[in-house]
């Protein structure tokens, strides 16, 4: 089949999480053994990483935002096929779109949907979610595109649950197939303490890598480092690598009243090197986020052999299972007490870096693509049946 892959601007480094995950399923299907062949549709600029064949710059992205609005209120399919997407399709003879991340558009052809998380209905109440209408926006996509799909990609077993059960979309429609993690990650040997001197970062640190939102939840790991302070008597750092998305200042005024202040080290974005050996220096990786979807700091961590505490929340908890410290992310006594635990205890770091690594060996690429390889190949009989 010709296969065309779809994927938003996430295609700059400074998206964070969004552009890892990108990177490493393009990786995954540039490097799988198939006689499928893919075309990369996008709008705006070339997206930056890997060397994609097969190019299919799309122009007019504003254009084809406003025929899409003007099909969702007519109906009209005239207005569906010229939007510049359809075109290229129709041009390539696409079979089957697979549409990496969850920005769906309306298609000529059948699409395989991505769904990465559906925070929106597990945590409302954030800003993010409901600032700007992004509430409504995601919510609108999920019911009109999930049913619709041939197939829906879900990272873990509760995600396919729950996208079951919250947009009636038949269980095994929905395929689980977790993300993999990128090349990068797997070839970095060598730990490079000079990393630790650039970020003017003391020896034993915990990592947390995460975007800047009030979702992802640092005001608790703010609140454990007074926790260790007062009641273990042990000066806990942290360092926060993520772009801000609003919540700085409030982080940084948290910090400065509870006296914490020296122990938060606000990175911003990172080059994906010098994280890889922030992983590799730190006593564990944070990720106390209240959003039920797949972690990727845990999965990398794990690869790096840096031990994991994680929110105890059902994506996670299916994911990590006993490789990670599990903890409320509501509870920062909690947070702070398995900290300590993990600073302290050589044999539970050791037993965590084992679990973990383990786990790791399930997140190569070739995994991913044998799974997504499938995929197309079940569709790809199916196709068969007309012309």
């Amino acid at each position: 089949m010709r296969v065309g892959v779809f994927f938003n601007e996430a295609g700059i480094p400074s998206a964070g999480g969004a552009f890892t995950q990108r990177e490493a399923i393009v990786e995954s299907l540039l490097q799988s053994k198939t006689q499928h062949e893919f075309f990369y549709f996008f709008y705006g600029k070339r997206p930056t990483g890997a060397e994609l064949p097969n190019c299919v710059p799309l122009k007019g992205k504003i254009f084809a935002w406003a025929l899409k609005q003007i099909y969702h209120f007519t109906g009209i399919s005239f207005f569906k096929k010229i939007i510049p997407l359809n075109i290229a399709l129709k041009e390539n003879k696409i079979d089957l779109l697979y549409f990496v991340e969850p920005n769906f558009q309306p298609v000529i052809v059948p699409y395989v949907a991505s769904v990465w998380d559906i925070a929106h209905l597990h945590v409302p109440f954030f800003p993010e979610m409901y600032n700007n209408e992004e509430w409504e926006k995601r919510e609108t996509m999920y019911q009109r595109y999930l049913r619709k799909a041939s197939y829906v990609v879900a990272s873990t077993n509760p995600s396919k649950k729950l996208i079951s059960e919250c947009y009636v979309v038949p269980e095994e429609k929905i395929k689980v197939i977790p993300t993999p993690i990128a090349d990068v990650f797997f070839k970095n040997k060598i730990t490079n303490t000079a990393v630790c001197k650039k970020y003017s970062l003391p020896k034993d640190y915990f990592l947390y890598p995460a975007q800047l939102w009030p979702h992802k939840n640092h005001i608790s790991i703010i609140q454990a480092l007074k926790r260790s302070n007062q009641v273990y008597k042990r000066k806990i750092h942290v360092a926060f690598v993520g772009s801000d998305k609003g919540n700085r200042d409030y982080l940084e005024t948290e910090a400065n009243r509870l006296g914490v202040s020296n122990q938060v080290h606000f990175l911003g974005f990172v080059p994906s090197s010098d994280l890889i050996d922030l992983y590799k220096n730190a006593v564990g990786t944070l990720y106390v986020t209240f959003v039920n979807a797949e972690g990727l700091p845990p999965a990398e961590a794990f690869v790096l052999g840096c031990p994991v505490i994680a929110s105890n929340i059902s994506c996670l908890t299916d994911q990590l299972s006993d490789a990670a410290i599990l903890v409320n992310p509501l509870d920062s006594n909690e947070l702070a007490d398995a900290m300590v635990s993990l600073s302290t205890n050589c044999n539970l770091r050791k037993s965590l870096i084992k679990k973990g690594t383990l786990l790791a060996k399930k997140l190569h690429k070739e995994e991913f693509a044998k799974k997504i390889i499938s995929l197309f190949d079940e569709f790809s009989v199916l196709k068969r049946r007309w012309a």
